[in-house]
Formats: C-alpha cells, sequence, structure tokens
C-alpha cells in the first residue's frame, strides 16, 4: 500500500487545519480508517482535540488515511481505536496526523495556531493510555462516591458517615500524592490502588500540556474506555467542597509563584494542579465580556514572568527544545499579552535568544524591571547575559510589608536602555554597600528547592546549622546590637519567604498586634529557634511533606484566636514543623551575607565577598553586582541575583544618603 503524503496547506485568506476524520466500526479490533480534510479555521466547535503525550515513541503503527498508509506511534493508535465510534464518525484533531511533521514550515505554520485549536475545541480528551482494572476502580470512585460524600456533609443523619469516609479518602489521597501510591499498588485492595497511574503520569510533565488544558473550555479525561471531568478530578483532588479553601490559593493566583501552602517536595502533581488551576482562572476572567463585579482581568507581572520560567523548568518535558517557547506563546496571547517573538533569523537551537527576547519584550511593553528579581546569578545557558533570569521553585519575592521602613517602588519609571544586539543592559542606581563577609551555603537543594538532612544524627547537625545562622547574623551586626526582639524580627525576615506573611493573615487569624514581634506568626518563629531540636523532637525525623498541614495549621490559629488559649496548647507541634518546612524552602541555595556598613541580609549561593550592593528604582529589592570591567567610564558588572536586605534605608521619597545616581552597564 502506497505510504500517505500530505498536500500543502495554501490559504490567501483565513488559516487552514487538517481535521481527521475517524470512520466508525463494530469491532474495537477493526483496522483504523480515516479521511483527512482541509478546511478554513472552522467557527464553529465541531471537532475534538486530543491531549497525549509522546513518551518517545517512534511512529509504527499503520493507520488508513485516505486509502493510503499513515503510520503513528502506538499511544495515539490506541487513543484512536478507544475514541472512535460504533456507528458515527468523529472529527477529531491530533498533532501527530493533522501537522506534517516531516515537513518545518507547516510545522511552525500549525504551531502558530495551535491556541485557536485547543480554545476551539468542543472538548479536549486527555488520553493517559489504556489503564487498567484499577484506574476504572478509582475513577468511578471519584466520579460517583465523592460528590455523594459531599452531598453527606449537609444531611443531618449522613454527616457523620461521610465525614469518616471522607477520612479514610483523605488519608488514601494523601497517601499517592506524597508517596507515588506504591504501597497502595502494591497492595491492590483499596479503591484507590489505581490511582497511581493516573496522578504520575507523563502527562503532568509535559510542557505542552499547560497550554492544551488551559485553554480548554471542555475538558475530559480517559484510560482504556473510562472517562472523567478533569473539572470533577481537579475538585477532587485539591479538595474543593470538602474544606473551606479557595478555589486557587491567593499567593498562586496573584503572585503566580511561591505558594506557602504546599510543600515543595513531595507532591509535584498536586502544585501543577493549582498551576493549572490559576491558569484557567486567569483565562476565565480575560474571557469576561460581562463585568457584574468589577474583577482584575490581566494577570501580575509578576505571574506573567513566572509563567514564562517554566518554559526553562527542568522539570517539564519537550520533544524539542523550541517547544519550550512556543508552548507559551498562547496563553499569552489568550491572556492578553501580544506574542513575544524571538529575534528574526534566530538559530532553533539557541533557546536562550527566544527567552532573551521575551524578557525585553515584557521590559519595554510594560516599563518594568521586575524581571531583574528573577536572577540568580547563575545562568542556565552559555555565555548568557546575567540579567537574563533563571528558574526557581521558590522565586524570589521583595518584602512588602507595611512594618517595612523603605519602598523600593516609585511612581518614577526606572531608566534603561538595551545596548549591543540587547546583550548589554543599561542601568542607573546608588551603590550603598559592600558585601564583605559569606556564610556556607544555608541548606542544599535536592532539585526541588528544599533541603536534605543529613542521614547521621540529624538532630544534632540541624542544630548546629541553625545556631551558625544566628552566630553569623550577631557577627555581622556586631557593631549595632540588637534587642531579642529585634533579634527574632530580623532572622524572621532573612530565614522566611515574605509570602509567608501575606498567606498567613489571609487566613483570617483575629489577633492583636501592638508591633511586629506580637505578630503570632512570629511568635511561633520564636519558639521555633528555641525548640526545633531539643524540646520538639518530631521535627528531627518528620517529612514534613503533609499537602494539608498548612491548612491545619490555620484552623488551628483561629480556634487559638476565638477560645483565647495558651499559644502552645492547639497546634503547637503543627506550628513548628510548618515553619521549619518554610525556612527549609526559603533558604535553600541560598548564603547569609554581611556587608561592610554592618547589615546583614540574605542572597543567592553564587554571592562573593565584594560584590555591591545596588538600588534601582522599579526593581523591589537590592541587587547584587559584580565587576568585571575596571574602565572608569563605562563600568559592567554581572548581576548576581537579588538580596534581602533588612532595614536598608532608603525611602522613595528622598535620596540623602544614598550618595551620586551612577550609570552602569550589565552583561
Amino acid at each position: 500500500m502506497a505510504a500517505f503524503r500530505y498536500q500543502a496547506l495554501k490559504s490567501s485568506g483565513a488559516p487552514l487545519v487538517r481535521l481527521l476524520v475517524v470512520k466508525p466500526a463494530a469491532s474495537h479490533d477493526a483496522p483504523l480508517e480515516c479521511r483527512l480534510i482541509t478546511s478554513p479555521f472552522p467557527s464553529s466547535r465541531r471537532y475534538e482535540a486530543i491531549s497525549y503525550t509522546w513518551d518517545g515513541q517512534s511512529p509504527c503503527r499503520p493507520v488508513l488515511v485516505d486509502d493510503s498508509q499513515l503510520l503513528v506511534t502506538p499511544n495515539v493508535e490506541s487513543a484512536l481505536r478507544h475514541l472512535r465510534r460504533r456507528f458515527f464518525y468523529r472529527r477529531i484533531w491530533v498533532d501527530s496526523v493533522c501537522i506534517n511533521q516531516a515537513d518545518w514550515q507547516d510545522k511552525m505554520e500549525q504551531i502558530g495556531q495551535m491556541e485557536k485549536i485547543y480554545r476551539g475545541a468542543a472538548r479536549v480528551v486527555i488520553w493517559l493510555g489504556e489503564g487498567q482494572n484499577t484506574t476504572s476502580r478509582a475513577m468511578a470512585l471519584l466520579k460517583w462516591k465523592l460528590p455523594i460524600y459531599k452531598l453527606g456533609l449537609h444531611l443531618p443523619f449522613m454527616r457523620y458517615r461521610a465525614k469518616y469516609a471522607l477520612a479514610g479518602l483523605r488519608s488514601e489521597l494523601q497517601a499517592a500524592l506524597v508517596h507515588g501510591a506504591s504501597s497502595l499498588s502494591r497492595a491492590n485492595t483499596t479503591p484507590l490502588s489505581g490511582l497511581d497511574s493516573i496522578i504520575h503520569h507523563s502527562w503532568f510533565r509535559r510542557l505542552w500540556t499547560l497550554q492544551e488544558i488551559s485553554l480548554a473550555r471542555r475538558a475530559v479525561l480517559q484510560c482504556g474506555h473510562t472517562k472523567l471531568s478533569w473539572r470533577l478530578l481537579s475538585n477532587a483532588l485539591t479538595f474543593e467542597g470538602v474544606i473551606l479553601q479557595p478555589r486557587v490559593p491567593g499567593s498562586v493566583l496573584l503572585e503566580g509563584g511561591y505558594n506557602p501552602s504546599l510543600p515543595m517536595r513531595g507532591v509535584p502533581f498536586l502544585k501543577r494542579m493549582y498551576q493549572i488551576q490559576a491558569l484557567q482562572e486567569w483565562v476565565r476572567r480575560s474571557r469576561r465580556r460581562i463585568n457584574i463585579i468589577p474583577i482584575q482581568r490581566r494577570p501580575p507581572l509578576a505571574f506573567i514572568i513566572n509563567l514564562i520560567l517554566t518554559g526553562i523548568n527542568p522539570e517539564f518535558q519537550v520533544t524539542e527544545e523550541v517547544d519550550r517557547f512556543y508552548s507559551l506563546e498562547g496563553i499569552l496571547q489568550e491572556l492578553g499579552i501580544q506574542p513575544l517573538s524571538p529575534i528574526s533569523g534566530t538559530p532553533t537551537n539557541r533557546l536562550d535568544l527566544y527567552f532573551q527576547a521575551a524578557f525585553i519584550s515584557l521590559a519595554t511593553r510594560f516599563d518594568s524591571l521586575r524581571f531583574l528579581l528573577h536572577t540568580t546569578g547563575e545562568p542556565w545557558a552559555i555565555n548568557q547575559p546575567s540579567w537574563i533570569p533563571s528558574h526557581a521553585n521558590v522565586p524570589w519575592s521583595p518584602d512588602i510589608s507595611e512594618s517595612e521602613p523603605y519602598d523600593m517602588e516609585s511612581s518614577e519609571t526606572p531608566t534603561f536602555v538595551f545596548r549591543d544586539q540587547s546583550r548589554i543592559l543599561e542601568l542607573s542606581g546608588y551603590f550603598v554597600d559592600t558585601v564583605s563577609s559569606v556564610s556556607p551555603i544555608m541548606t542544599v537543594g535536592d532539585g526541588s528547592q528544599s533541603s536534605k538532612l543529613p542521614s547521621n544524627n540529624p538532630g544534632s547537625r540541624f542544630r548546629r546549622q541553625r545556631e551558625g545562622w544566628i552566630r553569623f547574623v550577631r557577627q555581622a551586626i556586631s557593631n549595632n546590637p540588637l534587642s531579642y526582639g529585634a533579634e527574632v524580627a530580623l532572622l524572621f525576615k532573612l530565614l522566611v519567604h515574605p509570602q509567608v506573611m501575606g498567606y498567613y493573615d489571609r487566613g483570617n487569624v483575629p489577633q492583636q498586634m501592638w508591633s511586629f514581634t506580637d505578630h503570632r506568626l512570629v511568635k511561633h518563629f520564636a519558639r521555633w529557634l528555641e525548640n526545633a531540636v531539643e524540646v520538639n523532637e518530631l521535627l528531627v525525623g518528620s517529612e514534613d511533606s503533609g499537602f494539608d498541614l498548612a491548612e491545619h495549621f490555620l484552623s488551628s490559629e483561629r480556634i487559638v484566636a476565638a477560645l483565647g488559649h495558651p499559644d502552645h496548647s492547639i497546634g503547637y507541634h503543627r506550628a513548628l514543623l510548618l515553619i521549619q518546612r518554610w525556612v527549609r524552602e526559603y533558604t535553600a541555595d541560598k548564603r547569609l551575607v554581611g556587608t561592610e556598613k554592618g547589615r546583614v541580609g540574605i542572597a543567592w549561593r553564587s554571592v562573593q565577598p565584594g560584590d555591591k550592593v545596588v538600588l534601582v528604582r522599579g526593581v523591589g529589592s537590592p541587587l547584587l553586582l559584580r565587576r568585571v570591567s575596571h574602565d572608569e567610564f563605562t563600568p559592567s558588572y554581572r548581576l548576581m541575583g537579588p538580596c534581602n536586605i533588612p532595614w536598608l534605608p532608603w525611602k522613595s521619597s528622598t535620596t540623602e544618603g544614598l550618595g551620586a545616581l551612577k550609570q552602569f552597564f550589565v552583561v
């Protein structure tokens, strides 16, 4: 039989798209017969799009297309067989068939239409393979039993049984999310034994799926012949409606970065679900035509930056490296951001130039330098300018607490110019201090920006590590010693991510606070400093990776505040455990720094003595610069990332005491 030949898509008007028409068959094992039609981009949603993974497979299974043979991957062949109807034709868009993979020009043109294809589909089918009997049982439980349990919570005569059933379901879900459900899969005795093949499927690590599911108006997850609504799966595994929590945590929705309610390790699937939910929420807002209640329709710049940095996240998989850029364009267009086109003629193997063009476009369109907060001093590509951001699982965020006596933000427009084919960034700022000492790396990241405790005597090692931090801080500020309360407040700002305080305050915990050190969270932090190892042995060996730990902590805090219990009576161990997790996550791959003027701060591990502390308007945090050129008239520096130096004397209304405003180049 002759091999199938693609016809070129030629159109002088509306863009064209290919659709695969699958002919019906009475038997599942009958040969696949299809037609490939070409038509203007369909305005009516009369087709379905498949979202799946290639998994490194090669085309080896024959499919009959227009009386010719076309080879597809086993995954695609299995999906088409399970989606084929018995009596009716079915229109499907699947990239490996509807795009001529051997024609680069056709491929690039169709990739540019992916956003319209998935947005215009009547339904997006998420194909996760043929599945097993255990998978079908787990999906049936999430589809039918969980809604019944939720309904039972509102019925007095069923409330007790529903709570008991949900508690058991919750523990099994947590075991599957945190431990990979390996024990459940081996035992094969619980209804959720097959959940492992769903939540740990490679589909959740594929980068293109972010666009495909976020733009879908309706999505269904399918394993074999078993189907489950994506909305139901999302609500079930994030427990919406079971516990009182927002659908998308505010820290994720507004900042798009660090989410204090989730651990950075142990639950990658749940982090991905929250990311997809946040994207879907912003897409839904951007599509609203009538605003009965005024809402923010475009995401903040921090969210957009973190979305772009997802493209260089090594946890996500792509078939070709250039997909790390193009897979995000459709989402950005849907959110109202114009395409961030690369430089004309950019080679496809120079991914760093694609992202360089993206951040230059962001800086000029938003007139902002906020993307500099995401630099780490360790570029992810060879010969890359140091001002291009790098991915970090715990993104940097400036301290925006009201108690902070300085404010980096200003109504003045930041001044910056890109020079030398956009490789050099010209800035102006105030050189206010110099790094004089640095600590050892505080905690070593394990690929997910969290620390590993040594296996030999972890209690004493962690105690010495924490005591070393305190000694370094006291030595750095020895010329200006602080009171105990001021020292605790300083350590809190150095060791805990700034978004943690906002997350706690959004938990609506009533309290009376006369100063920063009276804040309940700061009090918990002070007790953690004192009792992390000596008193509370639970903190030494615990994994502190429960995805509901933060939520239970806030619940306990509300009870304590409402009933007036002593601080240590309810949720005390949980509070210390959670504080320890936050400290580990934030301090991963960072160092404490001391300056020549007696200040102390925290920065990425690339910092060295002699680095300059510079204040640049419009950034939000001090920056660290390392000089690479000693030319007095054109000084050049490498950007070593932002740093957090609490109580640095800066006020937006005056520049007194900051010295002269200097121009410099960042290379």
